[in-house]
């Protein structure tokens, strides 16, 4: 799929010196996971196995810190480390940044617990800094802060969206400042590094994306993650969905109608040979825009090729001021009335509006699509092996090789009594134990969340707090889904199944993990209220 190949495209050698019009289309830090890979010589089966380990390792460390239950360390363990997500033919063994979301996540997730777990009060200032607590009295503790920070840069740059992960990574940091102060501490200068602790992921944060930025401000002469939704060229597009136009509809977010308009409001657009023929007669369009007009964000695609194909899409830095002086003539021409502004409710800038009615309708879809994040119902078991037909053989030889796998073996069997169909049969029976399992914490969960409401009309303040924590990540979470299905309908818009497998692969990575781990936050409060 042209995903896959412009993902491992960004990870070979020679990228950086790229001039194809699609190298900073997507986000680099999937990339940055294929080049640890290649650079290290690890198999990317094991490599994807030791991710898993450390999110199970992690996530059981953190509730041992919260909750110190050993049994309920172990099931976070087990339940991490077992998780039927890694064996989904699309977001498990597939390698593609999806297959990379839940460990990810996982791990966030656990050092932000962490973090809240950590004492940060209970230390001073004296000859220097002197770190008195376990976690934090050595450089290895300031050391894991950081990690926390760099670890959510690589996470927020491995999808383009990942905004959205951001007021919760800043939510938890003041959470724990606010924790911090509340339970004193033992001096000003105990309270001032207490604060600058509890900052230094923000920090750590902050640099490791202005970083990646940095890299491809040298290399590609602009300072963003990609070029695609960002900058000069994503505010185009953004302005192009919010022109009026009749034509206009959840599954066509750019109608010939709107691109015309555009054109006409632009003589920037305008003053380039043969671009908006290219945009209406080729590529997604061909041969005509009006027999297949261009689905959701698909215009940003058509608009990049047909660029190259006219003024050539070499040059990044030349680009943003071209789209610069195009966004100049349609902020005119919406602020003279040539162009007339959409009433449709907008979400974000990067989605197309829609009306009221229609926001309405994806309710029902977005609690459907929650629901199978519990149930697993879109999961799907592995299907097939690498690819070893001759006519794939030099398409797969330089991607199989960067991934540490054999090109003449890339089907190895390591245990001649587990075959490929034996790892099928267990997958499957793990999936029906997982169902079994998400159901009881389901129910352990409305257990805790009745509790605390007992405890709040009591106005008993104890342990209430891992179940806030746990419904905001549930909330949270079904907040992006509703996102998601926001943007997902123009993929799956004639047929409802194929629109819940959609979501399913570009959400369950993200948000599962989120509502596992608020589960087992309701579950290890209800420890704590028993003790």
């Amino acid at each position: 799929m042209a995903d896959d190949r412009l993902l491992m495209d960004q990870s070979l050698p020679g990228y950086f010196e790229s001039q194809g019009r699609y190298k900073l289309a997507k986000n680099q830090g999937y990339s940055l996971w294929l080049r640890f890979i290649a650079g290290t010589g690890i198999n990317v089966d094991v490599a994807y196995f030791l991710i898993w380990f450390v999110a199970a390792v992690l996530v059981a460390v953190a509730i041992w810190r919260l909750f110190h239950k050993r049994w309920l360390s172990l099931f976070a363990y087990m339940y991490v480390l077992w998780n039927p997500l890694a064996f989904d033919n699309w977001i498990g063994i597939r390698v593609y940044r999806n297959s990379l979301f839940a460990p990810a996540m996982f791990i966030l997730l656990a050092l932000l617990m962490l973090l809240l777990a950590a004492p940060l009060e209970k230390m001073h200032i004296a000859r220097g800094i002197r770190l008195k607590h376990d976690i934090l009295r050595s450089a290895a503790g300031v050391a894991g802060l950081i990690v926390l920070g760099l670890w959510f840069a690589f996470v927020h740059d491995l999808k383009e969206d990942s905004v959205w992960l951001v007021p919760m990574f800043l939510v938890v940091i003041m959470l724990k400042l606010a924790i911090t102060l509340k339970n004193g501490v033992k001096s000003v200068s105990a309270g001032v590094l207490a604060v600058a602790l509890c900052l230094v992921p923000a920090g750590s944060a902050w640099l490791g994306i202005a970083g990646i930025k940095h890299v491809n401000k040298t290399h590609f002469g602009v300072s963003m993650l990609n070029t695609r939704t960002e900058g000069a060229f994503a505010g185009f597009m953004q302005r192009v969905y919010q022109i009026r136009s009749a034509d206009q509809t959840p599954v066509i977010w750019t109608p010939k109608n709107s691109i015309d308009q555009a054109f006409a409001a632009s003589p920037t657009l305008r003053s380039v040979n043969g671009l908006q023929h290219y945009v209406e007669h080729s590529g997604f369009a061909a041969p005509d825009i009006t027999e297949h007009p261009l689905k959701g964000e698909f215009l940003s695609w058509q608009m990049i090729d047909a660029i190259d194909a006219t003024i050539g899409w070499h040059d990044e830095r030349r680009i943003q001021s071209f789209f610069s002086k195009v966004n100049a003539d349609l902020d005119n021409a919406f602020q003279s009335g040539t162009l007339r502004r959409t009433a449709k409710i907008s979400l974000s800038s990067s989605l197309v509006p829609r009306t009221l009615p229609e926001i309405f309708s994806l309710i029902g879809p977005t609690l459907r699509y929650y629901g199978s994040y519990f149930s697993l119902n879109q999961y799907r078991l592995a299907v097939k092996h690498n690819d070893t037909k001759p006519e794939h053989e030099n398409a797969n030889f330089i991607g199989l090789n960067q991934l540490n796998i054999d090109p003449h073996n890339p089907n190895p069997h390591y245990f001649s009594w587990f075959s490929f169909e034996h790892a099928q049969r267990c997958a499957q029976r793990l999936l029906t134990i997982y169902r079994c399992i998400n159901f009881g914490l389901a129910l352990a969960a409305l257990i805790a969340i009745a509790r605390l409401a007992l405890q709040l009309r009591r106005r008993m303040h104890a342990h209430v707090l891992p179940v806030i924590l746990a419904l905001c990540l549930w909330i949270y979470g079904l907040a992006y889904s509703f996102v998601v299905a926001w943007y997902v309908e123009y993929l799956a818009a004639d047929a409802d199944q194929w629109a819940a497998r959609v979501h399913f692969f570009n959400t369950v990575g993200l948000v599962q993990p989120m509502i596992v781990v608020g589960l087992l936050l309701a579950v290890g409060s209800l420890k704590l209220h028993r003790e």
